[in-house]
């Protein structure tokens, strides 16, 4: 598992006065209000980590219910993670399930309330013990900052004017959204991920970037230097940033099942198997061997505070046996004497009487 701080910050620009931008932190969602500047940051440490962001579109009462239903349907699907580490998490099947059950409801509920098209954009990043999944889907992405290197993780899928490509929403039935950009990435010690919207990193330099997520002052606010440089960049549109740190890893990648089809498939060999039924029959039925436990036993008994422990000698197995001999032959002989004297005094008794 993995120690997580997140920071994450959203504001609706001059031009609107709703907020169609959102993010989500683990089971904490911003924005609360209609526009301004909001923001949000916790302390995780869970097994299963989700951070989201959503750009909207569509207007006022869409575009901003649109992202909020993708946020509803990414914390149902956490559930269907199992916590079995000899069953891999299929991320690509779970992205998928939840697109399409996110772009169904969005079609379905924007429709009924009579809505223009509308939809949004999504990058997600999911932590699940100490794998990161990263994907994103239209105008949004991904970086990740690791040893002073930064990585473009999930890039946006824009047309040349910056309209998203492919977004949650307001598609026919057979057109389910395919999550872009799919990544799987193990975690280390800080690593930095950096979620962001359209209008956020279409001002931005990747130069601006990296200096955020590689400096070593305080970590908020880095992201709030960032946030504040795009906002002066361009003020008119909703931009959003959320930034997650891994403080900690817990667990050895080596000692859990590799998420991989390669080695998730692999069956022990049939002789392994034979051999560790045959040694769990005899250690848990058969009982532990008492006479290799007992000068373990003896060492221990004898051990105390005033010196080393005391060793007693032990007793060959071949006297024991000569000393029960002798008592078994004085036995049948004592026997033998009292059953013919027995006899005697019978026969005696007869003749007289």
């Amino acid at each position: 598992m993995a120690s997580t701080i997140a920071y994450g910050l959203t504001e609706s620009g001059s031009n609107l006065h709703v907020n169609e931008d959102a993010l989500y932190l683990s089971g904490r969602m911003k924005p609360e209000l209609i526009g301004g500047r909001e923001v949000e940051s916790g302390k995780f440490t869970e097994r299963t980590q989700l951070f989201l962001v959503t750009d909207g579109f569509g207007g006022p009462g869409a575009g901003d219910l649109a992202g909020r239903i993708v946020f509803q349907v990414a914390r149902q699907n956490l559930a269907k993670i199992k916590e079995d580490p000899f069953a891999p998490f299929d991320f690509p099947k779970w992205i998928r399930e939840l697109m399409a059950e996110a772009d169904r409801r969005i079609g379905s509920e924007l429709l009924s309330r009579s809505f223009g098209q509308a939809g949004c954009s999504v990058a997600l990043l999911l932590l699940v013990d100490t794998v990161a999944y990263t994907m994103s889907l239209g105008s949004a992405s991904v970086y990740v900052s690791r040893n002073g290197e930064l990585h473009l993780q999930a890039a946006p899928q824009e047309d040349a004017d910056g309209n998203p490509l492919i977004h949650l929403g307001r598609r026919p039935d057979h057109d389910v959204p395919v999550a872009q950009n799919i990544k799987k990435l193990e975690i280390e010690a800080d690593d930095r991920f950096l979620l962001l919207t359209d209008g956020a990193y279409r001002t931005l330099a990747a130069s601006e970037i990296k200096t955020a997520m590689t400096d070593q002052q305080a970590f908020s606010s880095s992201i709030d230097h960032l946030f504040d440089l795009a906002a002066k960049k361009d003020a008119g549109d909703n931009r959003t940033l959320l930034a997650v740190k891994v403080l900690d890893r817990y667990g050895d990648p080596a000692e859990t099942p590799k998420i991989s089809d390669q080695s998730v498939y692999v069956r022990t060999d049939e002789f392994d198997v034979t051999r560790l039924s045959q040694e769990h029959r005899k250690n848990v039925y058969a009982g532990p061997d008492r006479r290799a436990a007992a000068p373990e036993q003896a060492r221990y008994r004898h051990a105390d505070s005033r010196g080393p422990a005391r060793q007693e000698p032990a007793e060959s197995d071949e006297p024991v046996k000569g000393k029960s001999l002798v008592s078994t032959f004085l036995k049948s002989l004592l026997l033998g004497f009292l059953i013919g004297l027995a006899i005697m005094l019978t026969l005696w008794f007869i003749f007289l009487s």
